[in-house]
This record gives structure tokens, sequence and C-alpha cells, in this order.
């Protein structure tokens, strides 16, 4: 015989936590499936925001009400609960209740309501409410199972946001915040089957500062940093949706340009090379000029994959500087050796 007031997880519950990708794949797994535990008509979980914010996700009679919205943390029950980490239970909301967005549920039935706060390693999180109907008496027991499933939904929410951030510290350059080889593989790769699958082009323009060893040897590997750091900011804000930057290494970036054919790539390559070469860079007040050399490829005949547009770009590459330096040389161009 099961014990009184001993929680009982459903097998669709767990086996969808185990399925869920993300942050929000959990949210709504926990406000779908916590409507049906405590057999409530909604289920309110909010995310405090660093914006000072509430993010709600809400589900209502099944249905999902509010999907990632943000609130004002003032005069709400979540907000509340939220900053003052306790629980707080309200038996019947129909008389009064100094909350508004807790007289706007009365307003549509609901008499009573719970908050817990989303707590883990002494962590504040957020807020998980219940609203029902009917009046809850909400006795010890039921407020017991209520803050162990806020706890192991705060767990959860660290676990993702965590493996978020070492997801994200694998695929970015740790100098200058651009994505890196590894997340150039992967999106280079998705792109590839995009070509092969759908005829969706792709381009990458590969770039190599000018005479970057002559400024480390002239103003030292600090300013040299400096450059590298600017050039990616610069090239980052410069890319659009479609387009993903990356350091390759060293001084050499990557543009990859997705849904973009080669005469389009060439002009936006000449757009972020004169974009490079207005950079006020200087130091110790002395103006140090920093331009960058272009070889852009892209896939098509003759180049069935990226491999050979790597290749193909960098020959160009290796023609731009031979050319002069500070230009943009298609994947055409005649290869000739030159030092960078």
């Amino acid at each position: 015989m099961q014990p009184e007031n001993e929680l009982t997880l459903p097998l669709g519950f767990v086996i969808e936590l185990t399925e869920s990708h993300d942050k929000e794949d959990v949210i709504q797994a926990y406000a779908r499936w916590v409507s049906v535990i405590f057999s409530c008509s909604r289920t309110d979980v909010a995310l405090l925001d660093p914006q000072e914010e509430l993010i709600v996700y809400a589900i209502e009679d099944g249905d999902i009400k509010v999907d990632g919205e943000p609130h004002r943390i003032r005069d709400t029950i979540l907000g509340h609960v939220s900053q003052t980490q306790m629980a707080l239970v309200q038996r019947d909301v129909t008389r009064t209740s100094e909350f508004p967005d807790v007289a706007r549920l009365a307003s549509r039935g609901i008499t009573s309501v719970a908050v817990v706060p989303l707590i883990f390693a002494g962590k504040a999180l957020g807020a998980l409410g219940l609203a029902f109907r009917a009046t809850e008496t909400f006795d010890d027991g039921k407020m017991i199972l209520l803050e162990t499933v806020a706890r192991c939904l705060a767990s959860y929410l660290l676990l993702h946001d965590q493996l978020r951030q070492l997801n994200d510290l694998s695929i970015t350059d740790p100098l200058t915040g651009s994505f890196n080889r590894r997340h150039f593989q992967d999106v280079t790769r998705a792109a590839q089957d995009a070509w092969v699958q759908a005829g969706t082009p792709l381009s990458i323009a590969i770039l190599d500062l000018d005479h970057f060893k002559a400024i480390n040897d002239t103003h030292g590997h600090d300013f040299g940093d400096d450059v590298l750091r600017e050039v990616a900011a610069v090239s980052q804000d410069f890319a659009t949706g479609q387009e993903t930057f990356v350091r390759l290494g060293g001084e050499e970036f990557c543009l990859v340009m997705q849904g973009t054919p080669l005469p389009s790539a060439l002009a936006r390559a000449d757009d972020l090379r004169q974009r490079i070469a207005s950079m006020p860079m200087d130091c110790a007040g002395v103006p140090v000029p920093v331009t960058a050399s272009f070889g852009v490829a892209a896939l098509g005949p003759g180049v069935p994959d990226v491999a050979a547009m790597m290749r193909r770009a960098d020959e160009a590459l290796y023609a731009a500087k031979h050319a002069g330096r500070n230009r943009v040389m298609p994947m055409t161009a005649q290869v000739q050796t030159a030092s960078a």
C-alpha cells in the first residue's frame, strides 16, 4: 500500500525529462506534469532574469498560456516568492489578495494558489506556482511534495545552464570571443548537407591579418592581442544571421556565409575588408594601420565539399597576399606563393 502523501512520478514525466534538450523543454515538461500530479488548473514557472524581470511559462487547463514572456517582478506573487525565497499559500483568493496577478486569476475562477521558491544550492532561480479552481487545504505533506518538486526543477535548470555554459566554452575562442574551429566544423558540415540536399549556396571568406608579425614585434604581444580582439568584435558585429565568424587560429579568421553565392560573398568580404581597414587602432597614441587579405570560395562544380572549399579559399588568400595585401581574391585567382 502506498504511504499517504508519497509522490509517485508518472512514467511519461520521467521519459519526457530524460528527452529534454534544453531549459525550455524542462520547464514545459514540469509545467505539464505538475498540473497532472497535483491536479491543479494552472501551473506557472517563473525564472528570475538579470534585467530584474520574471520570465514566465504557464500551463492552464492543459494548454500553454504563457511561453517565456517577461513580466515585472513588482506586485506579483511569483515575484514576491522569488525574492523572499519563502513559500506562500492563499487558500481563498476570491475574497481578497494583495497581488494583482492573483486577483486576475480569481476573476477567471481560481480559488486557491500555492507558490514555492525555486532554490538549489542556495541559489534563487524563481518560483513555481499552482492554482486551483477548488479550495485546497495544502497540508504539510502536500507542501513538502511541492517544495521537493521545486527543488528538483531548480536542480534541472541549473544543470542545463551549466551544460550550456560548458558547450559555449567548447566552441568559443577564449581570446577573442569568436567561435572556434570546432564550431566552424559543425556549422560547415550542416551547411554542406543543406547544399547537397537542397542546393543552398555556401561560401567562405578566409582572412589573414597583414603584417601581423611586425605589429607584434613593434608594439608587443599585448597590443597584438588587442588587435585580434578588435578585429573579432568588428567582424562579429558585421556578420548577419546567416553568417558565422570564426577564429581559425593565430591571425587567421573565417566568415562562413550560408545561403550566399560566390559573387555576393565577394561583395560581403570586401565590405568587411573595408570595415577592418577603417578600425581606429593606436598604440601609446601612435596610429597603427590594420588590414586583412581575403580569399573567397564556394561549393560548386569542382568544389564538392568543405575541405576542397577551404583549399580553394587558402589559394585565393595567398594570391591576395602576393597581389599586394588588403584585398579580396576569388577562388579562381591564380595561385602564387607569398609571405604573410
